[in-house]
């Protein structure tokens, strides 16, 4: 999310209170410079450290507060997210290709992170990276690498895999996200979601 605030507020999030700190210390030590330096130093680190952990929890409070955020910075898609995977695998016993597959993906968002699981009736993902991506027409993605792991009753024609997948989200249509994967055994397919 840090990525999506503009570079002049950042720089203004960590400037404006290091200066009124260290005007304030010049003011209080003027005859012990390198003193103040260390406290100031100290001091500062603290103030953003503890900002940051401050974002990083009560992140979700904010956008509920400012629904604004979610169309500035990033939208909040926390909670689960039911829907279809529509793969373009074909069964080579059957020639044809799989019906829709129930899916269920629920998605963790803080300041610092973002993560996706996804569940169908016969395997589990989790994401093992995520980027955010604000698109210039409005819309936003989420793009992630994940680990699928099939229950043990498939491995026989569904293997442990990785892929990747790409969620958007269009703030038009605000329960709802479509996508594509794609793995590295060369299958790809649709992703249709609603917000649970």
């Amino acid at each position: 999310m840090l990525k999506f605030i503009p570079l002049k507020l950042k720089i203004s999030f960590i400037a404006f209170p290091t200066v009124l700190f260290i005007w304030s210390i010049v003011e209080e030590y003027k005859q012990d410079f390198f003193g103040m330096v260390r406290w100031t130093s100290l001091v500062i680190t603290i103030l953003e450290f503890g900002g940051l952990f401050v974002l990083n929890r009560y992140w979700r409070t904010l956008w509920q507060y400012y629904p604004t955020l979610g169309y500035i910075i990033f939208p909040d898609l926390n909670g689960i997210w039911q829907g279809t995977l529509r793969s373009e695998w074909i069964n080579p016993e059957t020639r044809e290709k799989p019906g829709p597959i129930d899916a269920e993906f629920t998605i963790k968002q803080n300041w610092m992170s973002t993560t996706v699981r996804m569940r169908t009736k016969e395997s589990e993902s989790g994401s093992t990276n995520c980027t955010l991506d604000k698109k210039n027409d409005g819309r936003f993605s989420i793009i992630f690498n994940y680990s699928n792991t099939p229950q043990y009753e498939v491995w026989y024609r569904s293997p442990k895999h990785d892929g990747t997948c790409t969620l958007v989200y269009d703030p038009t249509k605000p329960n709802e996200l479509t996508g594509s994967y794609y793995t590295e055994r060369s299958t790809k397919g649709q992703i249709n979601l609603k917000r649970g």
